[in-house]
């Protein structure tokens, strides 16, 4: 049996954090999570395209980047 990691952060106007956030994952977990889920909570800023664009640049298939249209809180 393998266990499977998964990665979630949550995110709210983060546009200038998020990348830091994701280099702070080390190469080899970021490489063999399961999934890295980043939630952008209806950010008023550009999170949502930082975090795309960073999946897009290192070519990060298991990153999915969620985008609320309404802010849920907590």
């Amino acid at each position: 049996m393998s266990n499977k990691v998964a990665i979630f952060i949550p995110t709210y106007n983060a546009e200038k954090t998020i990348a830091n956030v994701l280099d702070r994952i080390p190469p080899s977990i970021k490489r063999s999570a399961a999934e890295i889920f980043v939630a952008d909570d209806a950010s008023k800023d550009n999170t949502y395209s930082v975090a795309l664009a960073y999946k897009k640049k290192y070519k990060l298939n298991n990153l999915t980047v969620i985008h609320h249209t309404k802010n849920k809180g907590y």
